[in-house]
């Protein structure tokens, strides 16, 4: 270590190879005095080793100066480096605290030309606001909820369980971590086109009952035979209708709300237990409120959003609102989800924001409705501008529902569209049907 002037450290220690001793003393009038011992010449005094002592005691004196003030700097980081992990523990950020204003009761600023003018098909910057909103929605982080989480360590589970076989066949035993391994994954897991159609044409060869096991053997991908029984055999999708509802509530009488898989198999091959139970608990339930909301409906409503969102680790967090229907007896969560959304949150009462619906979305609505049907998740998506499938089927009831206090569809059509004509058309009919037998206490219950 040298000081600013250059001179070592260890020259403040060793004047001289012929010094044998030096010594200070003060005198009364507070000079320095040192007398200096030679080897060579006992009783002299070396002017060149005392003017080189005085040198090393400046230089060792402006090296400690520095040392102190380094000491305080280092002392000083420490503690600024304190205080960001405190905050870091408390989860708050101090430099996004400083980088934010904010001002109690103000609105967001919007736009001159609102995003829903430009998404019209009439405008001329269509195109350019389409490919920008198909671009946000890949760019868009989405967190993965528990139920995703959940598959995902139950698919990377499996995948290191056939790692491991694979290995151990190979005649490696070294064992890994099941639930931790990343190495030798295949993340994308696609079936290539050859593979598809080499698939496709063994099943067309041989009509007999397939065994799974053995065209896994034969085809020699190291497919598991679910995944060619999937892959060959696609699930097909089950529709609801009256029909369907109407076998789907007799077997609820039958075999109860706790035994959904029996409920699924007596109303289609194709059902599934959860899509039997989301029919029924959504739609066929006969404790489900229908019709206009009361104001101590609104009131448990209220309080149930403002608890969840209290509850939750961020405001941007999706409210649960399965949970929250369990606090407003005989509404459903895309009742309350829609009463919430379209009726008493902020956005909507301040009569602004993604909630509103313009003269465009509402022609928009019905169009798709007409081309698509009432599949309101796939609807919700081509329409946009943070639309969801229950205000999407909302809106159109309430389209549908005006066209037939108007006339429309009987040869008038609306102000805002000629597609109104056809919403009549495409109203439901709920069907009638008895209730079913209560073999079990109801889903929704007053906490």
């Amino acid at each position: 270590m040298r000081s600013g002037r250059g001179l070592s450290v260890d020259a403040a220690f060793v004047a001289d190879q012929n010094i044998l001793d030096a010594a200070c003393a003060t005198t009364a009038t507070g000079s320095w005095q040192m007398d200096v011992l030679p080897a060579d010449s006992p009783g002299a005094t070396s002017g060149k080793t005392i003017e080189l002592a005085q040198k090393a005691l400046s230089a060792n004196q402006e090296l400690q100066y520095e040392l102190t003030v380094r000491a305080e700097e280092l002392e000083e980081e420490i503690r600024e480096a304190d205080r960001l992990l405190e905050a870091l523990e408390n989860g708050n950020d101090p430099k996004e605290a400083e980088d934010e204003i904010q001002i109690p009761g103000a609105r967001r600023a919007s736009s001159l030309f609102p995003l829903s003018e430009c998404l019209n098909q009439t405008s001329p910057l269509y195109e350019e606001a389409k490919k920008r909103m198909e671009f946000a929605a890949l760019i868009t982080p989405r967190s993965f909820n528990p139920k995703q989480l959940e598959a995902l360590r139950n698919a990377v589970y499996a995948e290191n369980t056939k790692l491991q076989a694979y290995r151990t066949q190979a005649g490696n035993t070294d064992p890994i971590d099941l639930e931790r391994n990343l190495d030798g994954i295949d993340w994308d897991n696609h079936w290539p086109p050859l593979e598809t159609q080499r698939l496709l044409s063994i099943l067309k060869q041989d009509p007999k009952p397939v065994d799974w096991a053995e065209l896994s053997k034969q085809l020699g991908t190291h497919r598991t035979p679910l995944s060619l029984l999937s892959h060959g055999h696609p699930r097909q999708r089950h529709y609801w209708d009256s029909a369907s509802d109407a076998r789907l509530l007799s077997g609820v009488a039958l075999y109860g709300l706790n035994n959904w898989p029996l409920v699924a198999r007596h109303v289609s091959p194709h059902d599934t237990p959860t899509q039997a139970l989301n029919r029924y608990t959504k739609s066929l339930d006969p404790s489900i409120k229908r019709g206009a909301w009361t104001p101590a409906e609104d009131a448990r409503l209220r309080r149930a959003v403002a608890a969840a969102a209290a509850g939750s680790a961020s405001a941007s967090a999706k409210l649960p609102w399965v949970r929250i229907a369990e606090y407003v007896p005989g509404r459903t969560n895309d009742q309350c989800n829609e009463r919430w959304t379209e009726h008493l949150s902020p956005p909507a009462t301040e009569g602004g924001g993604k909630n509103a619906w313009t003269e465009e979305e509402d022609e928009r609505l019905v169009e798709l409705v007409g081309s698509m049907g009432k599949l309101w998740k796939a609807v919700s998506d081509k329409i946009g501008n943070g639309k969801t499938g229950p205000s999407c089927r909302a809106r159109f009831n309430k389209l549908a529902n005006k066209s037939k206090s108007s006339g429309y569809g009987t040869g008038t059509t609306t102000p805002a569209s000629t597609s109104m004509s056809g919403l009549a058309a495409l109203s439901p009919i709920p069907p009638t049907l008895p209730p079913p037998t209560r073999l079990n206490p109801p889903l929704l219950r007053e906490n």
